[in-house]
């Protein structure tokens, strides 16, 4: 069975990236969840505090993202 991968993304806002991984981290189908800085040119153009975040598909066998 697939599971998703998941990835928190933030521009300037660790705090806040930080809390949304705490309300992710205990959901039944989250094996993985890390928080990373996204790039800046982003943020330029929405200013600090940008969250994403990203959801992939993973083969739980091959642990690698599924290509459709």
């Amino acid at each position: 069975m697939d599971e998703p991968a998941r990835a928190i993304l933030q521009g300037r806002a660790e705090k806040e990236a930080e809390a949304l991984k705490e309300r992710f981290k205990d959901l039944e189908n989250v094996r993985e969840l890390y928080v990373s800085a996204i790039s800046p040119a982003l943020v330029v153009h929405t200013g600090p505090g940008l969250l994403g975040l990203v959801v992939d598909p993973i083969d739980s066998e091959t642990r690698s993202i599924v290509k459709k």
